[in-house]
């Protein structure tokens, strides 16, 4: 019996088919530093592509660093709030990146873990760090491990592409869930086509 790969199961559905014609998403890279993830994620909130993108940029640039893998809590504990409001994060923010910092220090979370731990507990070691929520544990789950079955109702942006081309009110978080039942056990590739029908994707 031929296995179904991820396109042609999603592709009963009429809408991601469709997506799937029109857009080619690239591989996602495997990640080299799953910490800077994090803090890449904390920088991304409420933030658009190209905002988050531009303050990463600059973080990255004031770490002086040739390979991200080389980026540590440590090294970057070492920057003075001053120097990391002035790439544009806020102080809540700054805060954040702080306490993910000595939590990986302190082994609080062991990240390296993570990388075999099943979704429910990354998501449940991800939520209990401050200023990490339902939303960035998704975006790590579906972009830094890659797991397969991810869909982030927390996600405004997926809401509004399944509000445009569904016709469901994006605040109606059962409806839509209800919805993205059906692309499992692909629902975190479902999640990309869907971003990429937005002009802000961050497939």
């Amino acid at each position: 019996m031929q296995s179904t790969t991820p396109e042609q199961h999603l592709s009963h559905d009429p809408v991601i088919k469709s997506l799937i014609n029109q857009y080619h998403l690239p591989p996602l890279e495997e990640s080299t530093n799953l910490y800077l993830d994090l803090v890449n994620i904390i920088i991304s909130q409420q933030l658009s592509v190209k905002a988050a993108k531009s303050i990463t940029n600059r973080l990255h640039h004031l770490l002086n660093y040739k390979s991200s893998a080389k980026v540590t809590p440590h090294r970057l504990l070492k920057l003075s709030a001053e120097q990391l409001r002035s790439v544009g994060l806020s102080q809540p923010k700054i805060t954040y990146i702080h306490h993910l910092s000595q939590s990986v220090i302190d082994n609080q979370i062991i990240i390296d873990q993570l990388k075999k731990a099943s979704d429910e507990s990354v998501f449940e070691q991800i939520t209990k760090l401050k200023g990490l929520g339902p939303w960035s544990a998704d975006m790590f789950l579906i972009f830094s491990l890659q797991r397969p079955d991810i869909f982030s109702i927390h996600d405004l942006g997926l809401r509004t592409a399944v509000s445009r081309l569904y016709h469901l009110d994006r605040q109606d978080f059962d409806a839509i869930n209800h919805l993205s039942q059906k692309w499992s056990p692909y629902r975190s590739l479902a999640s990309r086509y869907l971003w990429a029908s937005l002009d802000n994707s961050p497939v």
